[in-house]
């Protein structure tokens, strides 16, 4: 009788240590996967098959999902003429249109932000909320100084939605 209570210890004992293995390779692996993912961007929204059409400047999207809960109409994003151009929509707000282009050497920088709103976006671009004639405007010029983007509408839209779209553009890896 002491034989078999001494091996039904040592059989739970057994399945313990066998219980704390597993789970100690499953957190294992998970956070393999997480040091492994972590450092790798969301893909790019924007098409390949448009992206790689642009060449005389980097195009810039968002990755994983857009700002503010707006879509993009990726199937009608085109690139002509020099000009890349997608509209991005939202429920119950006005539409959006990204235009992209190369930064024209007549452009005067700082012409672009005179009268703007400066946004924080990252490295060394420059953004900005402009008010033509009662609309918003986001301009955007990226750290190289070669791409200068555009988001337009047809009627008023939350500044602080245009902000967040501003600061969430990036470069695009063809």
């Amino acid at each position: 009788m002491e034989q078999s209570l001494a091996m039904r210890n040592s059989v739970q004992k057994r399945r313990v240590i066998i219980l704390i293995i597993c789970f100690l390779i499953v957190i294992g692996l998970g956070g393999g996967f997480f040091w492994w993912n972590q450092g790798k961007p969301a893909a790019s929204l924007l098409p390949a098959a448009v992206s790689k059409k642009v060449d005389a400047f980097t195009p810039y999207f968002y990755r994983g999902r857009i700002p503010a809960d707006y879509h993009a109409d990726t199937d009608h994003a085109t690139y002509t003429a020099g000009v890349l151009m997608m509209s991005l929509t939202k429920v119950g707000a006005p539409s959006l249109t990204l235009s992209e282009q190369a930064m024209a050497k007549t452009i005067v920088e700082d012409d672009l932000f005179i009268n703007g709103e400066k946004v924080d976006v990252n490295g060394s671009a420059k953004a900005s909320v402009n008010s033509v004639e009662g609309r918003l405007l986001g301009v955007f010029l990226s750290g190289d100084r070669k791409t200068l983007a555009f988001l337009t509408t047809t009627s008023d839209m939350n500044k602080n939605d245009l902000k967040a779209l501003l600061q969430e553009l990036v470069p695009v890896d063809n």
